[in-house]
């Protein structure tokens, strides 16, 4: 391994873990950021950024049909649990949705299956979605939710009302207000540029309000047991490895670090499994077979395939001159 560029999340330096198509880096968790003294986060990330594509040419209608429309019945109800786990943490936080409000913000929604779950529970859901065809499955899915094919740094300035109003199902509006819940399903990982998006989506949240991420569990110890493994197939290794598949690579500590540094302090985390791909498992070429003991043996060594962390915004004290500024 050697060093290389800054991190791109935190500016702290980082290891090369493997070159090739697309070098593979690890920032190097607590050796101080470039940016300050902060620790640095630990994330993966490869260079170049996998997918450059754009979403409407990646995340295709067809896409959707093969990756998500097998298993969407078991996603809604995998997603209908992860939400009782969110509610009690809620609860013991002392968050009440009847005072802070049942506006939740879904960013990179899909197709809708995690906009069902939640609507099926009894919030009001705001999907966005960079791809069209996602923004579509997700009107058909979830017809209740209102939807934009937009990315969280391009939706307009919120007014500041706490709460706003949920409006008719359909699209969002140039009004739309603050949300109590933001969260990333399962979309962190391919979100270009991570900083830019929390920055946006601080303005978005009110204060007390929690933003919660679901993410593939990837810790570098899974990234150096893929290379043992496949080393002498890269094209091999960055497929089974997810590289291919995602731009970013979290745990709980590097997404936690992540968060901390906009402002939100993770209160919450746990781990959890994934929904298989019923067309998929039913596959048995020697590739398929290979893919799925791989993967049994990274996950099985080295951790669960994903992570729920709930973070949570301080509520700010205004001081005595608050309201002169204001009012200025």
């Amino acid at each position: 391994m050697r060093h290389h560029e800054p991190c791109s999340l935190c500016g702290a330096p980082s290891l090369q873990l493997w070159n090739g198509e697309r070098a593979t880096y690890r920032c190097e968790a607590g050796s101080g950021s470039g940016t300050g003294e902060e620790p640095g986060c630990g994330v993966v990330w490869t260079v170049p950024p996998t997918h450059d594509t754009a979403p409407d040419e990646r995340f295709t209608d067809d896409y959707y049909k093969r990756h998500y429309e097998p298993r969407a019945a078991g996603m809604v109800r995998d997603f209908a649990r992860h939400l009782e786990w969110v509610e009690q943490h809620l609860s013991e936080i002392g968050f009440r949705r009847e005072a802070r409000g049942n506006h939740w913000l879904d960013v990179g929604c899909g197709g809708g299956y995690f906009a069902r779950a939640a609507l099926d529970r009894g919030w009001e859901v705001t999907g966005i979605d960079p791809a069209p065809a996602a923004v579509e499955r997700a009107r058909r899915m979830a017809p209740e939710g209102r939807y934009s094919c937009s990315a969280a740094s391009e939706l307009p300035e919120p007014s500041g009302r706490e709460g706003g109003d949920a409006g008719e199902a359909g699209d969002v509006s140039d009004d739309t207000d603050r949300f109590s819940v933001v969260s990333f399903w399962d979309s962190l990982f391919v979100v270009p540029d991570p900083n830019r998006e929390l920055a946006a989506l601080q303005r978005r949240l009110i204060d007390g309000g929690v933003l919660v991420v679901k993410s593939m569990h990837r810790p570098p110890q899974f990234f150096q047991a893929a290379h043992g493994l496949l080393g002498w197939r890269p094209a091999t290794r960055d497929d089974y490895a997810g590289v291919r598949h995602a731009r970013w690579h979290f745990t709980p500590d590097s997404a936690s670090a992540l968060l901390r540094r906009h402002g939100l302090e993770p209160v919450a985390r746990a781990f959890t499994g994934e929904v298989p791909n019923p067309d998929e498992d039913s596959e048995t070429g020697l590739r398929a077979l290979l893919g799925k003991a791989v993967h049994h043996t990274l996950h099985r060594t080295h951790g669960p395939e994903s992570f729920l962390l709930m973070a949570r915004k301080p509520v700010r004290t205004a001081t005595a001159w608050e309201p002169m500024r204001r009012a200025a």
